[in-house]
């Protein structure tokens, strides 16, 4: 199978995955905490990397007046997307065709270890962002169980393989200092994702990620390896992001 396949069935599942499971990465969205972030009403917010939509459908719903921008380098990708109040922007994330200081917040979910240009990417976005505005990601933290799980099993067993560094509140905070913006805060948050079954946790996980394994296999590592409890009739499965939060200090003229 050539790779374009690979992407293409990798794509494939991902949407099976979310499309059979559609809230249960509901609390990485909860966690995000965005309006400690914002003051205006009439607000311009980028979702970077932004894939299928699935944060943008959330921003869109939160702010219903904002205008907001959907960005991501795949075209396909891209085309899932349904509002059509969002503007969607086939591009890298390194070189963004915005205005200088145009935008209020960028948010990123879950994608920024696919950067592989993250020095000229936080360039862009201090470029991009208005006096004040923020430059919240949202990602794998390294020295943690997330991690653990793609540098072991997504890397083994990933249709599409797994080669990306993870941040660290240091390297977030380096990037930052290097392009000018301030680094106000990196934390680790609990962002549970939440299913019916052991089943149903088996197949998003599985089918999330493109892996080739059994799910005999995958079950055993994820209840060695992660914290898994049930709560009120669900299994609560102990996902971990970390959320870093940068802003714009220059004032307005």
């Amino acid at each position: 199978m050539k790779q374009e396949e690979f992407n293409q069935e990798r794509a494939r599942r991902y949407h099976l995955a979310m499309g059979n499971h559609p809230t249960a990465r509901n609390s990485e969205l909860e966690r995000f905490e965005l309006d400690k972030a914002l003051s205006k009403r009439d607000l311009v917010i980028l979702d970077l990397g932004a894939g299928d939509g699935y944060l943008t459908r959330y921003l869109a719903k939160t702010y219903p007046n904002a205008t907001i921008y959907a960005l991501d380098a795949s075209e396909s990708m891209l085309s899932e997307h349904t509002n059509g109040k969002v503007e969607l922007i086939n591009a890298d994330s390194d070189n963004i065709p915005l205005e200088s200081g145009s935008v209020d917040l960028v948010v990123s979910l879950a994608t920024f270890h696919h950067v592989k240009k993250k020095k000229e990417t936080f360039e862009e976005i201090k470029r991009i962002l208005a006096p004040r505005g923020h430059f919240v990601i949202a990602d794998v933290m390294i020295k943690t169980n997330t991690q653990e799980f793609f540098d072991t099993i997504v890397r083994d067993y990933c249709i599409t393989g797994h080669e990306f560094p993870f941040l660290s509140e240091e390297w977030v905070g380096e990037l930052a200092e290097e392009v000018g913006l301030f680094h106000k805060e990196s934390k680790l948050k609990e962002t549970p994702w939440k299913f019916k079954s052991r089943d149903d946790m088996a197949f998003f996980v599985k089918n999330l990620v493109g892996l080739d394994i059994s799910i005999d296999y995958l079950l055993k590592f994820l209840y060695e390896n992660f914290s898994i409890k049930i709560r009120s009739n669900e299994i609560h499965l102990g996902w971990q992001l970390g959320y870093h939060v940068l802003q714009n200090q220059e004032v307005s003229k």
